[in-house]
């Protein structure tokens, strides 16, 4: 068994699955569908969207695999089909027009916004929230109950590494705006972390 999954090096299931050989598919999938789906769940609130955005991405992957030409990382340029399928799923979605209406967004204060008289308690909060223990699972359930606005700019600046300029040309929004939504996204994201930081607390109480 060993022997035969050595043969799957990244070379042959490129040039299987520019064959569309079934098995060539299979391996690529299996090596990274739990990576691609964590990534599709950062972007959408909903676990049959991330599926549906999972399954759009590999199809694209298969269909447009000729377009690796061999030059930097194979797996960074599969990254970058998924990355853009999820951009554009945002947009088919309108999660763009909200960038527009920020301002009439009801977002929650953020805790230091609440405490800003009391240095102490906010160096608390933050410590409060540095060391917990927080799984995996529990950060991206916190990110992904951001407004998507937020969510977007969020993920494409902490988790793709864009910077402010290139977010506003992809999404078509002036630099500012984005810097407004990483800045909103970040504050009740902190706030929604002590609120899990607090239940952890009550609950081992």
């Amino acid at each position: 068994m060993k022997e035969n999954q050595n043969i799957w090096t990244e070379e042959r299931i490129i040039a299987g699955c520019r064959k569309f050989e079934k098995d060539a598919q299979k391996v690529l999938y299996e090596k990274y569908v739990s990576v691609f789906r964590a990534i599709c769940k950062r972007y959408t609130s909903d676990v049959d969207e991330a599926n549906d955005l999972l399954h759009d991405c590999f199809i694209k992957i298969f269909m447009n695999i000729n377009q690796y030409k061999g030059s930097g990382s194979f797996e960074g340029w599969l990254k970058r089909i998924i990355i853009n399928a999820a951009i554009n799923w945002c947009k088919a979605n309108k999660i763009r027009m909200q960038f527009y209406n920020v301002d009439n967004v009801k977002e929650p204060v953020a805790y230091e916004e609440e405490n800003q008289n009391n240095e102490e308690e906010n160096n608390d909060v933050k410590t409060t929230i540095m060391n917990a223990d927080f799984t995996k699972e529990e950060i991206l359930h916190a990110v992904n109950r951001l407004p998507d606005g937020f969510r977007l700019v969020f993920n494409l600046y902490v988790f793709e590494n864009y910077k402010h300029k290139e977010i506003a040309e992809e999404l078509n929004i002036d630099i500012n705006t984005s810097k407004s939504q990483l800045s909103r996204a970040r504050k009740l994201l902190q706030k929604k972390l002590m609120e899990l930081c607090k239940n952890k607390i009550a609950v081992n109480n």
